[in-house]
Parts: structure tokens; C-alpha cells; sequence
């Protein structure tokens, strides 16, 4: 599982890279990918050689990878310039005259 992972954060920056997304989008995707290296190293050191701590933060990593994920996925979503979703009140804007 690790390694596709690892592999589709490959293809994500490059198909960011293609596209060109911000610079901030690039750098999420980046990161995504060096902390990708990191956890994979982490789990087949915890799995081959029983190091705990390897195992715990290797967790914690993963969530930590999952949340970056999330964010670089929801920029990448956005069109250049454009800014995130604005929430929408139902029955208007509040305070504003009936």
C-alpha cells in the first residue's frame, strides 16, 4: 500500500507540475511526496527490524500525510485566483434590510 501511494504522489506532482498549479499547491504536493519517502522508510523499518518507535511515529505520520493530502487536494480543485468557497446564508445576508 505504502509504495502505490508513494508512486500516485509521484504522478500528482507531476501532473501538477504539467498543469501548473500555484506555488503553493506545488509545495504541498512536494512535501506530500518527501514525507510519502519518509513514512514508507518508517514502515518497513518498524516492520522488518520490530523498532516500536519506528511503528509511532510512523502513525502519526501517516495521519499528518493524510491531512496535508487533503489540503493540497482541495487546492488543486480551485482555479488560479480564485479564493475558497464563500459560505452561503440561507435567507440572505445577515443584518441586511427584508
Amino acid at each position: 500500500v505504502g509504495n502505490g501511494t508513494f508512486l500516485l504522489a509521484i504522478a500528482a506532482l507531476a501532473l501538477g507540475r504539467i498543469t501548473r498549479v500555484s506555488g503553493a499547491t506545488l509545495l504541498l504536493l512536494f512535501t506530500s511526496v518527501l514525507l510519502l519517502f519518509a513514512q514508507t522508510g518508517l514502515g518497513y523499518l518498524g516492520h522488518r527490524t520490530g523498532f516500536a518507535t519506528a511503528s509511532s511515529v510512523h502513525v502519526g505520520l501517516g495521519v499528518a500525510i493524510a491531512v496535508l493530502a487533503a489540503g493540497a487536494a482541495m487546492r488543486c480543485t480551485l482555479a488560479p485566483g480564485d479564493a475558497a468557497p464563500a459560505v452561503v446564508v440561507p435567507g440572505g445576508v445577515p443584518g441586511a434590510a427584508a
